[in-house]
């Protein structure tokens, strides 16, 4: 995967001419690791690769970086990918930000 993975970021401003954005990142790593995650499963079963995401020891190819899944100590369950999740509202079709979790990073 690590192979794969390498310079997504500039491959994706090539192709869209674009900026790689950290939503753009969180969309893809989403993707990946559960890609990655059926890899090492073996298998589409949900769960099996529900299995393979509850195993603390599992790491996944974060553009490069091996990351575990977080989210055990702020929602009581890690299976939440470590990225800050933003919430906010929408009035008058602005968006406007009205805080932050923190998921820890194991």
């Amino acid at each position: 995967m690590k192979k794969r993975m390498a310079g997504v970021g500039d491959f994706f401003t090539r192709y869209t001419d674009k900026q790689f954005v950290f939503v753009t990142e969180m969309g893809y790593v989403g993707l990946m690791h559960y890609a990655q995650a059926i890899e090492k499963a073996g298998s589409t079963d949900p769960d099996a690769v529900a299995s393979v995401l509850d195993d603390p020891n599992w790491t996944f190819d974060r553009l490069g970086v091996q990351t575990k899944m977080g989210g055990l100590q702020t929602f009581g369950i890690a299976r939440q990918l470590p990225l800050t999740l933003y919430y906010g509202e929408i009035h008058d079709g602005k968006v406007e930000t009205k805080g932050a979790i923190l998921t820890e990073v194991p």
